[in-house]
């Protein structure tokens, strides 16, 4: 037990060094595939970029693990294969854990990060043979996160370029995977609640914040794709609404 919460403890701590030491070579090998579109921008936004990158990175590596831990949860109900869902947890929160210390980060973003920072110390000492913990559920919450990817990759390429290609193949991914991680931690929670009443409700509570940042995420994505599939004619007529109605700001007296 003791040796296993060693090993866990490095990988994580390993997971932590690797991240905060790619900030450079990602943000070299953006500067070398965008020029001075990146190199204009400001610090907080190329650390913005080369999170959102490397984690992109690091989850899409990581998919076919992820997949094959998950599958077996779902097949065989319980974890077969605990180091490897505790390595998963720890490369997961690793990224969120660096983003915290060193970019800027809007609000509900943080909170969403600080969660994951919080289940990733309770990955470390949880038992996954217990499989009645409603907490061992939180590696089917970070696994089902992972599998859209792609999404972070939008994130971090939008302050150089908006890519609706990129959006629309987020929302694609993101959606599923959401609904159904959604689906599940309700179900088990809902389960779990009679018997743990107290650690049941904190759990939701985390899950929750967690949602409501993907909320947020999902709804800027739909604009964007829906901004995309606009005739000329209509984004200029949406382009003459705004217009209207910022003048009618401007006019109006206000006490």
């Amino acid at each position: 037990m003791l040796m296993d919460l060693c090993l866990s403890t490095a990988w994580y701590a390993t997971c932590i060094v690797a991240t905060h030491l790619a900030y450079e070579p990602m943000g070299s090998l953006i500067q070398r595939w965008y020029g001075q579109r990146y190199s204009e921008l400001r610090p907080k936004d190329k650390d913005y970029i080369c999170k959102n990158s490397i984690k992109g990175g690091m989850l899409a590596l990581a998919t076919p693990m992820t997949i094959f831990v998950l599958m077996q949860r779902i097949i065989h109900s319980q974890w077969q294969h605990i180091g490897l869902a505790r390595a998963i947890g720890s490369l997961y929160a690793a990224n969120d854990v660096v983003a915290l210390a060193k970019v800027p980060l809007p609000r509900n973003t943080q909170i969403h990060h600080c969660c994951v920072a919080l289940m990733s110390i309770v990955n470390l000492f949880i038992d996954y043979t217990n499989k009645s913990n409603i907490w061992t559920n939180m590696i089917m919450l970070c696994g089902l996160s992972m599998l859209s990817y792609i999404v972070n990759m939008y994130l971090g390429l939008r302050k150089i370029e908006e890519s609706r290609v990129l959006a629309g193949a987020g929302l694609i991914a993101y959606v599923p995977t959401l609904a159904l991680n959604v689906g599940w931690q309700i179900t088990h929670v809902a389960k779990a609640l009679p018997s743990q009443p107290v650690s049941s409700l904190a759990y939701l509570a985390i899950v929750c914040s967690i949602f409501w940042d993907d909320s947020v995420l999902i709804r800027h994505l739909l604009k964007v794709v829906r901004t995309s599939m606009r005739t000329p004619s209509e984004e200029k007529k949406q382009s003459q609404t705004r217009g209207h109605s910022q003048h009618s700001v401007v006019v109006v007296p206000t006490e």
